[in-house]
């Protein structure tokens, strides 16, 4: 996490244990009053209960997830962009063991993400004589061939 996800995750963090506290707090105070006399309220007391401690308890959870859900998404961007890059550097095509060799991904995470990309379009799937699969990402493309591309507007 970056600092300042860092820093929001902390501070929802320490709303919901605040929450969970209070909650904890009203949760004791309502079962050690006796309802019996007219001046308690026990729907008074649960509502306020409630509000100061279900209400924060769940703020601070939807933070510290939502927190946790961008991180994931920036490491899945970073991861993206690495392996976009390690395709630019091979010519467009590279292996589940390339894959995995150049990145923090396993053998099976490699080729999970491999097969990912044929599904979206990204990539297609080719077999080598030696019957390795070899994933060929159609948007890396020579610069020869870059330099031949003609202007669509013109037709």
């Amino acid at each position: 996490m970056e600092l300042k996800e860092r820093i929001v995750f902390i501070i929802g963090l320490f709303i919901a244990l605040f929450g969970f506290f209070i909650g904890a707090i009203f949760t004791v105070a309502v079962t050690m009053t006796d309802y019996s006399l007219p001046e308690e309220s026990l729907i008074t007391d649960m509502t306020i209960g409630l509000i100061l401690g279900l209400v924060p308890l769940l703020f601070g959870i939807f933070i510290c997830a939502r927190m946790i859900k961008k991180r994931k998404q920036r490491e899945e961007d970073l991861l993206e962009n690495e392996i976009l890059k390690l395709a630019a550097n091979s010519k467009g095509k590279i292996t589940t063991a390339e894959l995995a060799a150049n990145t923090n991904l396993s053998i099976l995470d490699a080729e999970r993400k491999l097969e990912y990309y044929v599904k979206i379009g990204v990539a297609e799937r080719h077999i080598s004589d030696g019957g390795v699969f070899v994933y060929s990402f159609r948007s890396v493309i020579s610069e020869e061939e870059k330099h031949r591309s003609k202007n669509i507007n013109k037709y």
